[in-house]
């Protein structure tokens, strides 16, 4: 590039700065090589500079002040949209709904009413949380029934059968109605324990295992043959060898084949370990599994055998 060219580019590069962020660069510049700046030509400065404050004049006339607004402000604020309108939520009423009342027989369709009006009503996802009643023909463990199936009789923790008549007489407060059938009855079936013996809540297996192990005693003591006197029953509740027997009432070979398919004696051993498994790694789990099968063989240690 020639030399004019070179000025001409300086000048340029010059005149596209402003004169304040000129000045500061050249004020930057080395003290031991000065740069001449009497051959650079200085834009015209386009500051605007404030005027001295006169006194206001006494007219009438008003005065209309410019618009500060730049012209590529203005167009770009006419291609805007209209604004949007705010919505605000409608004022609560002075007189709300109360509160459903959980004793009200139209609790659910007020539950729905109250707290869910834009969603769609489906009593049957509902059906749960309403109260049994107790002439529910679908009880399967009702005292007007003529019989029972052996997977229908429920038992208490220490093993007992509990009637029909007095499942519905227990106290809830018990812990007995933790379960979904015949939710008026108290007691756990043995299908019922088998499907808590495999939970993966610690708790519920430990409380399946006790319970299973005091059934599986008084299954092969005889305790629940109606030939048992009352003695005997006494001496099966107190943890001592009951009587032998080689003749099973329909009622036992029932229970036994709830125990067989369910595989209760499986899962026990399986918990409680073996040559080959190493048994459950909850050590409350095993000790209650180890319990089971020490009350299983001083029962007897019977298996189920079909006729």
């Amino acid at each position: 590039m020639s030399a004019a060219q070179v000025a001409h580019e300086r000048q340029e590069l010059v005149d596209s700065l402003s004169p304040e962020l000129l000045q500061m660069f050249l004020k930057r510049a080395s003290l031991d090589d000065p740069v001449d700046t009497s051959r650079v030509k200085l834009p015209t400065s386009t500051s605007t500079t404030i005027p001295t404050s006169t006194p206001p004049s006494t007219s009438t006339s008003t005065h209309t002040p410019p618009s500060t607004e730049a012209p590529h402000l203005a167009s770009i604020s006419s291609d805007l949209p209209p604004p949007v309108r705010i919505h605000f939520p409608a004022p609560v009423d002075q007189d709300p709904d109360p509160d459903p009342d959980p004793t009200s027989p139209s609790f659910l369709s007020h539950l729905h009413k109250k707290y869910f009006p834009t969603l769609p009503s489906d009593p049957q996802k509902l059906a749960w949380m309403a109260p049994p009643t107790p002439d529910d023909s679908a009880d399967t463990y009702s005292p007007l029934l003529p019989s029972l199936l052996p997977s229908a009789i429920r038992f208490d923790f220490r093993g007992r059968l509990l009637p029909p008549r007095q499942a519905r007489e227990v106290p809830g407060h018990l812990g007995l109605h933790h379960h979904a059938d015949a939710p008026l009855s108290a007691g756990y079936t043995i299908p019922e324990l088998s499907h808590l013996s495999r939970s993966s809540f610690p708790a519920q297996r430990c409380m399946a295992f006790q319970t299973l192990g005091r059934i599986l005693y008084r299954l092969g003591s005889g305790a629940y043959s109606t030939s048992t006197s009352p003695d005997e029953e006494e001496t099966a509740e107190g943890g001592v060898e009951g009587p032998s027997r080689s003749i099973a009432t329909d009622l036992e070979r029932g229970l036994w084949r709830c125990i067989h398919e369910g595989r209760v004696l499986e899962t026990l051993q399986e918990a409680a370990g073996d040559g080959s498994t190493r048994g459950s790694s909850h050590l409350g789990v095993k000790n209650y599994a180890l319990e089971a099968l020490w009350l299983w063989q001083k029962g007897g240690g019977e298996r189920w055998k079909a006729d």
